[in-house]
């Protein structure tokens, strides 16, 4: 929630939080210490902030006190008076002024009238429009001169001439300085700081403030998201989080989630996706959470921050808070926006006359079906797609509340594709008892319902013959004859796929302060998913005929139930300026897993599709096909964290969970994941304290272990599951036998990682930022191991074994270029280093030095793309080194083993596809109600293969169609792997333009915001890779340009956010 709308409640409505703010009870024994120290004291024994300007408190003076049991406003009137100084509570923000200054919210200075030469009024909002009252208004020349602004933002101020200079200050808020320049009248705009005294961040289980974070913690609040289009919640932190990769690697398909990768890639067999929490409840499906109604993310990215999540913290965690209602007035919000695509990355292949003037010249047989088809533009179309979010919030003090409402209506720019959203989630909080009861009840409803496509449409579309018609000229759709070939149009229209996903999520948490400093807490809650996926292929598909049957429907239910409970003791305890606290607790996660699927073909009519299996007579036949199982699994860990403080100066953290898992072998069931970590606020030393450029300076050194999780329950222990049929006795009989073989020493990957790095903010944070600098070693790899039969049954067995390194760089910068009231000019940026390596794929039993995996599509028998090998990286290409060409055009490549002949002996390492470097930067103008911004994202030291110009750009794939370059090329070879189509990837992207303006209050009517944007998406990309797009899938398999796709698009959006 913005400062703002506490601010105001707390004037309107909030008296009874003034009186608790005031009769807190402190001790403080103090002799001869500076009122900075003594400030200090207070902070750390209250849940107050103090502002005031540093010259009155910096000065050589002492004060002196003894109070035992006291409340605040005792023990701040006694140090005040003693530096002539006055307070007053706005919200829990204390304001320091000298007693001279006006403390009457923006009435006249009357006693110093004579002696001032100009008054000056006015009004401060902040960025929104909103009025901030409690603002700090002084002169810079004259410090003891000031004002606090009132209830409606307004000030009133005597200055001593007309060159006088404003100082406007608030908690939370640039200061900034202001000529008045002979000007009676002066309103002006605060901005947020980027580094605030009031920001928190979520560590896992609880919150700390910013400042006393020790472990690697990026945030990112929803002021900061990316505006305008989004398939995926993900997608609005898209290059604001240093080291963390989100990558659209299926284009803008409505349907498809991104790829996420935080610090490269640490597993070559399990998940490398961060673990995702959506208040509170963990493996939050992301689709459950519109983007409008999430209030912050925050990501932890080492393991000191991770570790308290144990098993599933290797790949590091997303935090996901939603927004919460606030005490006040019913407040409505709505936003939305209007989008289309335009698509921007298709193959450049030959037209229909290009194809027949290439086959008259070089006089190859192809046939000329008389038309002129441009198949990708066939089944693309122009779409439009419309989101709407609405909420209502408001409260008292005992009950808060905010419910919304999100619908989306997303259009995929391929035919038949598309998905309609809805979403419901109501967020309550109530507090009782004195305030010391706080109750959380969060309810999520979604219904997704989706149309699916195939991706081999758009690879087809790149080699059918563009003079062949759609539909033949008795309406019936016109089919190629070559293997494996298809009309991509008659197959998105005529094999249809998609299906209705059904989410379900509901928590409660009750937090009860039991005594001062001393709170139990627990929290529950159920998530649920059902989804009912369909397809069919009509009688006269395509499928249909080459599989033999007449049409084929199938049908399938998954249910997803998840319950948790995790239970937590906090406690706090502050001895003078040492502050210790304390957190043990104990989590349980149950869940289940259930599948159902059947299937029938040969239909008499298309007319019930897939909601009548039974019509289908493979009943009879023996070709309809069914299964089901059902999974379970459970969790349960003890962990706890410790955090000491002193003075907000000298921080330090630890953590531990020990947990256990039923997926694991009878051995390995638990384990134990201990974190350390400390800080340095260098900023607070006192031979910094005269250095007023410098606003923070921390020293971080993190350790922690953390785990991965195998995704099936059962790996450990045999299983029996239904074969095939067998003949006995004349009659068919279903066998049943193992499926697997067990592993009882199976357990899961271990991560040991260290993180060292700086938080800086200089010149009143107008430069602010973090570097980090990290290693991690991910070891007990799983992998599957190839099995000695006999004794096992099966040819793998998943085993533990093996190493990866990564190690890196991450900077992040937030600049304030211009901020003066009127302009509000800046930059951010993120940079991220990764190298990784596989260390081992051995252990004392089984060797293996190299595996190569992944084949390369048919047709032909290409051989494998990757290479496992000890002391090379994951995701490395190998093949042939390409040599050159003979006369002929035939291949020529480097014999590296001396035999006669290109062998298996002869390949090497190519390159690899996962990006050494990633950055991105935010250039922002705001002045007047107009803000424009610019997101760039960029991908550098790395390589793709083009599988495109593999295939296609070879002219013998003539008669089929080719791409453009084909027809020049010099191969007159059939396709060989080789990195002769292995090229630099590097790229940077224009990601994001958006242009928006705030109306003027004073034009709304009765609204209290109304501001209306234009965004544009994937702007453009500045490559030499000469495929569709250069930003492919990360990890293992990264940097292949495969055939089949979903097209790329620019997405152009006009969006409305109104107030009221």
């Amino acid at each position: 929630m913005r400062l703002t709308l506490g601010l105001i409640i707390f004037f309107s409505l909030q008296v009874s939080a003034l009186t608790e703010a005031q009769s807190q009870k402190v001790n403080v024994k103090l002799n001869n210490a500076s009122l900075k120290e003594a400030l200090e004291v207070l902070k750390t024994q209250s849940d107050l902030n103090f502002i005031y300007n540093n010259d009155l408190v910096n000065d050589n003076s002492q004060v002196t006190i003894n109070a035992t049991n006291k409340e605040i406003s005792e023990v701040l009137q006694i140090l005040l008076n003693q530096k002539g100084l006055d307070y007053r509570i706005v919200d829990n923000n204390v304001i320091i002024y000298p007693v001279s200054a006006s403390a009457n919210q923006g009435q006249d200075n009357t006693g110093q009238m004579a002696q001032q030469q100009l008054v000056v009024s006015g009004l401060v909002t902040d960025d929104t429009g909103e009025p901030l009252p409690g603002v700090n208004v002084f002169e810079k020349a004259n410090s003891a001169n000031g004002v606090i602004t009132g209830v409606d933002g307004t000030y009133k101020i005597e200055v001593g001439s007309e060159d006088a200079v404003l100082t406007f200050s608030f908690i939370g808020f640039q200061a900034q300085d202001v000529n008045v320049a002979g000007r009676p009248s002066i309103d002006i705009t605060l901005v947020e700081e980027s580094i605030g005294l009031q920001e928190v961040v979520a560590v896992g289980y609880g919150i700390q403030k910013k400042t006393e974070v020790t472990s690697s913690i990026a945030k990112v609040t929803a002021d900061n998201f990316n505006k305008g289009f989004a398939t995926n919640a993900l997608q609005s932190i898209e290059g604001k989080v240093a080291g963390l990769q989100i990558v659209r690697t299926a284009g803008t398909d409505p349907n498809a989630s991104p790829r996420v990768r935080l610090r490269g890639t640490s597993s070559l067999n399990a998940t490398s996706d961060p673990l995702i929490i959506i208040d509170g409840i963990t493996g939050g499906d992301i689709s459950s959470v519109a983007p409008e109604d999430i209030e912050s993310m925050d990501v932890l990215r080492d393991g000191s921050a991770a570790a308290i999540y144990g098993t599933r913290g290797t790949n590091g965690v997303i935090i996901i808070t939603t927004k919460k209602g606030a005490t006040g007035d019913l407040k409505v919000e709505y936003s939305g926006y209007v989008s289309t695509e335009d698509a921007v990355a298709l193959p450049n292949v030959l037209s229909a006359d290009e194809y027949r003037a290439y086959g008259d010249a070089t006089g190859i047989n192809y046939v000329d079906g008389g038309a002129n088809t441009n198949w990708s533009e066939e089944i693309i179309r122009k779409n439009v797609s419309h989101v709407h979010n609405v909420s209502f919030s408001g409260g008292n003090q005992k009950l808060s509340y905010r419910a919304s409402v999100n619908y989306r209506n997303l259009e995929g720019i391929v035919i038949n594709t598309g998905q309609e959203y809805l979403n419901g989630r109501i967020n309550l909080t109530h507090k009782g008892y004195d305030d010391r009861l706080k109750v959380q009840l969060n309810m999520s409803s979604t219904i997704i319902d989706k149309d699916y496509t195939s991706y081999s449409a758009f690879d087809m579309a790149a080699i059918l013959n563009p003079t062949q018609p759609v539909k033949n000229s008795d309406g019936t759709y016109w089919q190629p004859s070559g293997y494996g070939e298809f009309n991509p149009v008659a197959s998105l229209e005529q094999e249809r796929r998609g299906g209705k996903e059904k989410n379900s999520q509901m928590s409660l948490r009750a937090d009860f302060e039991v005594f001062d400093n001393f709170t139990l807490s627990g929290f529950g809650a159920i998530d649920v998913r059902d989804l009912l996926e369909h397809e069919y292929d009509e009688i006269g598909s395509r499928s249909s005929e080459t599989g033999g049957y007449l049409g084929r429907a199938k049908q399938k239910t998954w249910h997803n139930y998840k319950k948790m409970f995790e239970g937590t003791a906090n406690y706090k305890k502050v001895i003078n300026s040492h502050v210790l606290t304390l957190l043990g607790g104990y989590s349980y996660e149950g869940r289940s897993y259930e599948e159902f699927w059947a299937e029938n073909k040969d239909f008499i009519s298309d007319a019930q599709k897939y909601h009548d299996l039974s019509a289908g007579s493979g009943l009879a036949d023996g070709r309809a096909a069914m299964d089901s199982y059902k999974q379970t699994e459970k969790l349960i860990a003890f962990f706890g964290r410790f955090t000491y403080s002193y003075e907000s100066k000298y921080l330090f953290s630890a953590t531990v969970r020990r947990e256990g898992s039923s997926k694991f072998g009878e051995n390995n069931k638990w384990a134990t994941f201990p974190a350390v970590s400390a800080g340095w606020r260098i900023v607070e030393e006192d031979f910094l304290s005269d250095t007023d450029w410098l606003n923070e300076l921390k020293l971080r050194v993190g350790y922690g272990v953390t785990g991965n999780i195998v995704g099936s329950p059962y790996l450990s222990i045999p299983r029996m599951g239904a074969g095939g049929l067998y003949v006995l006795n004349g009659q068919y009989i279903k066998s049943y036998g193992s499926t697997t073989n067990p592993n009882p020493y199976l357990k899961w990957e271990t991560k040991k990682e260290t993180n060292i790095g700086v938080d800086y903010g200089f010149f009143n944070n107008r430069l602010s930022g973090s570097v980090d600098v990290y290693q991690r070693k991910t070891s007990d790899l799983l992998w599957n191991l190839v099995a000695q039969v006999p004794p096992m049954i099966h040819n793998e067995v998943l085993s533990n074994i093996g190493e990866i390194n990564n190690q890196g760089v991450e900077l992040a910068l937030n600049t304030k270029i211009l901020n003066n009231g009127v302009w509000n000019v800046g930059l951010d940026a993120t940079f991220s280093y990764n190298k990784n390596k596989l260390v081992s794929l051995s252990d004392d039993t089984f060797q293996f030095q190299a595996v190569n995996y992944e084949d390369l599509p048919a047709p032909g028998q290409l051989g494998t793309i990757f290479r496992y090998e000890e002391g090379h990286p994951i995701g490395s290409f190998y093949g042939y080194k390409y040599k050159g060409l003979t006369e002929n055009g035939e291949w020529i490549f480097e014999d590296f083993d001396g035999e006669e002949g290109i062998t298996d002996a002869d390949r090497t390492f190519l390159g690899n596809g996962n990006p050494k470097i990633n950055l991105s930067f935010s250039p922002y103008v705001n002045v007047k109600g107009v803000d424009f911004s610019m997101n760039f994202r960029g991908a550098f030291g790395f390589d793709i293969l083009n599988v495109n110009k593999m295939y296609y750009g070879n002219p013998l794939w003539y008669p089929g169609n080719m791409l453009r370059s084909a027809s020049s090329s010099p191969v007159n070879a059939d396709p060989q792997y080789s990195d002769y189509y292995l090229e630099k990837g590097d790229f940077l992207k224009l990601d994001n333009i958006t242009l928006g303006y705030t109306l003027p209050k004073k034009w709304l009517f009765g609204l209290d915001y109304t501001r209306v944007y234009f965004s544009a998406l994937n702007v453009a990309t500045f490559t030499n890779y000469s495929g569709l797009d250069p930003e492919l899938e990360l990890g293992a398999r990264a940097g292949v340009d495969q055939r089949g796709f979903y097209p790329r698009t620019t997405t152009y959006t006009l969006g409305l956010n109104v107030k009221f």
